[in-house]
């Protein structure tokens, strides 16, 4: 039985989890957008605070007023900084009423200490309070038990070069000589220091920000850039300790902030294609390391009860892989001596992986996706969030920017990388997306969080669906969508993180006629909420104010959105039982639902301009038509399907590619572009090169080698011997393949 969820939800969240039961069926033939906007309440109009203390901007109207903050430690004649950055420093986070307390032990970055010897150690308070619309109160106090060679120890504000270029600054009482007003136009060195004055405020003014400090005191005041890394920010440093650090010495100061600039309310336009389907994805999977007997168990039971966990992953303890370390494990392995437990996980060995703690640019989740598909393997994401360092301070797991921070990243990836999974580190006790039972303090029932309810969404795509191209024409929205061509089923994930604002989707599937809503917010989960009509493919969306997921509409038909780098290997096989693994072993199933037919795509000489186009080429191309091909099959039956794919003028022939399929013992059964072939044992008729050719081919596949081969073939047309890589797949006594020449 699920773990109840307590009164005070939602009457709609009350009975969620069976409604997404049934939902769970109607999603095998519906289309499914799910939409992400904005924040609500006091979040709506809240600095932005990470758990490290720096703050990413303050929020007005839901629009982000971006701008960064850091505790920077300074080095003698500025040689180095130390700043605070994810998982540099020790942190405890907390939160008393609407202010977030942040304690941090700082010590001299690594290169800095082996460069210039550095010893010191500084202890920092921060606290930040929001305390009206686009103001927030920031306190800073630093301390040093020991005497410490530094310039100075700062509270440090970071500007981006997007929003602040060709900005000035204006001083509020600037202790003379200083100028009232300062230009901050690029200088011409790789470091430029615009500003060394002392003042009791600043205002910085840029074409669509404003950003004004006051301090409760005359400080000094820095500002400079830094281009060596290829950053044109600007940095500006308000003195907090001057000078060295006496022992014991002490200092505090108050900044108060006030953001404003102009809020993006242009409508939006969300592009969506329903012919370029991508990587599979099973859907949403978890970890778990069991660590707390008395806790994990209610934990997990209660997500497995109420989530649809397509992959886990467990905890193999070194001590079975390698328990003697005097003894070689490779001399030892092929001896035969492998703990039993190792003996079952090297089956499962055979995934890209990677985790998303840092460095989710968008190149790199995109590499990782290229990564995958050179190497014709599945890519898992096998831990899951954005602070690996989250469990010293838990409390942070309910704030709204961690929740949107989070769900904003998934999307990115499902859109970027194409995962067959996103692993939830974790999906027990430990980082939990569950409070109550007993959880970080909280003895009230075990219950949901926001962070259940955006992870349930992910898990609710239809298993196994394709990632679909969808573009979107304004910045601060990420788009992820899927669709299962063969049974309709389709979802669209649209993260909104900035304010209110119109938005048209085009490109829905013919048939479409009202899209269904389901609202997840800090006040909702998962709720019900108005039905969208569309008309023509189109459906006009309010992003409302507060984070909100929109699912939707039936589809009788095929199409629907695609994805921006469409690429694919078929759907592999998915496994239902929440716990059941599944074997990464690059081997990607395409004709599984077909049974005893194979289908390949062959094609003629093009050109590329790289080998990732090639392959997103071929992809495209084979999944396309082989999928046109399955429905057509599942419909009409295998002689009708033979007939129609060995037919010169029929729709499975379309230019320059084309079904075919081979009998394991050779025989051409299917083949459109040269009819001759078929009834032919094509085995013995291959490369001169005895390289591959129907006989590598079919020999591999009947071992379930499957994937690319090269082989050369001879052109009929010229007479030429040319290269072919070929890609295939068995099913059955039939074989697939997908061909492309030169």
């Amino acid at each position: 039985m699920p773990a109840a969820i307590p009164d005070n939800e939602d009457t709609a969240a009350e009975t969620e989890i069976e409604m997404m039961k049934r939902n769970q069926q109607f999603m095998l033939v519906g289309v499914c957008i799910w939409l992400l906007a904005g924040l609500s309440g006091s979040a709506f109009a809240q600095a932005e605070v990470m758990a490290r203390g720096n703050l990413t901007g303050i929020r007005i109207d839901g629009q982000l007023m971006e701008f960064g903050t850091a505790l920077c430690v300074v080095q003698p004649e500025w040689s180095g900084i130390t700043r605070t950055a994810k998982e540099r420093q020790t942190t405890g986070y907390s939160r008393s009423g609407n202010a977030a307390i942040v304690k941090l032990q700082l010590v001299p970055l690594r290169e800095i200490r082996e460069r210039d010897g550095a010893d010191w150690a500084l202890s920092a308070t921060e606290t930040v309070e929001t305390t009206g619309p686009g103001t927030a109160r920031i306190d800073v106090e630093f301390s040093s038990a020991k005497a410490a060679d530094i310039a100075g120890a700062f509270f440090c504000l970071d500007l981006p070069a997007s929003c602040y270029s060709g900005s000035k600054v204006q001083l509020i009482e600037p202790a003379p000589p200083a100028a009232v007003e300062i230009s901050l136009a690029a200088g011409e060195a790789e470091q430029n220091e615009y500003l060394r004055a002392t003042a009791k405020g600043i205002i910085i003014i840029a074409a669509q920000r404003r950003l004004e400090v006051t301090f409760g005191e005359p400080t000094e005041v820095i500002i400079r850039d830094d281009r060596r890394q290829g950053s044109y920010d600007l940095h500006v440093f308000l003195a907090v300790l001057s000078g060295k650090a006496a022992e014991g010495q002490k200092e505090k100061k108050s900044f108060t902030l006030k953001a404003g600039g102009e809020i993006d309310r242009k409508p939006v336009a969300i592009a969506i294609e329903a012919s370029r389907p991508g990587q599979v994805f099973d859907g949403l999977g978890g970890n778990f390391r069991l660590q707390n007997p008395k806790l994990d168990p209610p934990v997990i039971q209660y997500n497995l009860d109420n989530l649809r966990v397509a992959w886990a992953r467990v905890e193999m303890p070194w001590r079975f892989w390698h328990p003697d370390e005097e003894v070689d494990p490779l001399e030892a392995a092929r001896a035969g001596k492998l703990n039993p437990r190792v003996h079952e996980a090297v089956k499962y060995i055979g995934a890209v992986a990677f985790h998303s703690w840092r460095g989710c640019t968008d190149p790199i989740l995109a590499g990782w996706r290229d990564a995958a598909r050179a190497l014709n393997l599945p890519l898992l994401v096998a831990e899951g969030s954005t602070d690996a360092a989250a469990w010293r301070y838990p409390q942070i797991f309910s704030e709204p920017s961690f929740v949107l921070e989070e769900i904003s990243l998934y999307t990115r990836i499902l859109a970027l990388s194409q995962p067959k999974s996103i692993l939830q580190w974790q999906l027990t006790s430990d980082y939990s997306i569950l409070t109550g039972g007993g959880l970080f303090g909280d003895n009230d029932a075990l219950r949901p969080t926001q962070r259940f309810w955006n992870l349930k969404q992910l898990a609710s795509t239809p298993a196994g669906a394709f990632a679909l191209p969808v573009v979107c024409n304004r910045p601060g929205i990420t788009c992820a969508a899927f669709g299962k061509i063969a049974n309709s089923a389709y979802a669209v994930h649209i993260v909104n993180t900035g304010a209110a604002r119109p938005a048209l989707i085009t490109g829905l599937p013919a048939g479409v006629k009202e899209l269904r809503a389901w609202i997840t917010d800090t006040r909702r989960g998962m709720q019900e909420g108005t039905g969208i009509p569309v008309s023509d493919g189109k459906a006009e969306i309010a992003f409302i104010d507060n984070p909100e997921f929109i699912r939707g509409g039936r589809v009788p038909a095929e199409g629907f959105i695609a994805q921006h780098h469409p690429f694919e290997h078929p759907p592999d096989q998915t496994h239902e039982g929440p716990l059941e693994p599944q074997i990464a072993d690059g081997h990607l199933h395409a004709c599984r639902a077909v049974g005893q037919l194979l289908g390949c795509i062959h094609f003629a000489p093009f050109v590329c301009g790289s080998i990732l186009q090639f392959f997103q080429t071929l992809q495209q191309l084979f999944l396309v038509c082989f999928l046109k091909a399955v429905a057509f099959l599942k419909d009409k039956g295998k002689g009708i399907a033979l007939e129609e794919f060995s037919n010169p003028n029929g729709r499975f022939l379309v230019k320059d590619h084309y079904i075919f399929a081979y009998e394991l013992g050779g025989k051409c059964v299917a083949n459109a572009a040269d009819r001759t072939m078929i009834g032919k044992v094509l085995i013995g008729i291959a490369s001169r090169n005895a390289k591959g050719g129907a006989q590598e081919q079919i020999q591999n596949s009947g071992k379930n080698e499957i994937g690319w081969q090269y082989c050369v073939f001879t052109d009929p047309a010229s007479n030429r011997t040319q290269k072919k890589l070929a890609y295939l797949e068995k099913a059955d006594d039939i074989i697939i393949g997908c061909e492309i020449s030169n």
